[in-house]
């Protein structure tokens, strides 16, 4: 943990340091522009094994002569995470759709990012296998298809397996696993 932001040519980003995520998670950080806004990005970060936070932080691009700077940082978002993580495009091509699934469940989470900022309150769906409370088990990825109507989840550890479902890229819902 301990994460920190940076730039190729400033090097670290002000107020960029301390950002939740782990260099060992499966899926760390994913960045998502504001829609309708070109100067303000959300890092979303996920932590490491059986106790993952999501979170995400606000960078403002207008901040220190235009290298950015970090204006809120961690904002908690959901506990107990596996460490998958992904975004999809919503049907209205300007929002998106942050997606995590919860540990020890079958639980997953969306979240939408609108102009209105990220969303605090989360789409669950409860579909496909129940995660094994063991942080072995809670590796693995998620990837969402180009055009965001299918989402693939693998699960690592004595669960090993993959798992396709449908998501409706304008309500949040994943459903109808095949595996």
């Amino acid at each position: 943990d301990g994460s920190t932001i940076y730039d190729q040519t400033h090097g670290a980003m002000a107020n960029g340091t301390g950002l939740t995520g782990n260099s060992s998670t499966t899926q760390s950080a994913i960045i998502i522009k504001q829609p309708g806004n070109t100067n303000i990005y959300f890092v979303v970060t996920l932590g490491s094994g059986g106790s993952s936070t999501l979170n995400y932080s606000i960078v403002d691009m207008t901040l220190a002569s235009g290298a950015g700077s970090v204006t809120t940082k961690n904002t908690l978002l959901s506990s107990n995470m596996c460490e998958k993580l992904t975004s999809v495009k919503h049907c209205n091509g300007v929002d998106v759709w942050i997606i995590s699934h919860d540990g020890g469940s079958d639980n997953f989470k969306c979240f939408l990012v609108s102009s209105a900022g990220v969303s605090s309150t989360s789409t669950v769906s409860s579909v496909g296998t129940v995660v094994a409370n063991t942080s072995i088990n809670w590796l693995g990825t998620l990837k969402a298809s180009p055009n965001g109507k299918k989402l693939g989840a693998s699960l690592y550890g004595s669960q090993g397996t993959i798992e396709l479902f449908d998501f409706d890229n304008s309500t949040g819902i994943v459903s109808n696993v095949l595996n």
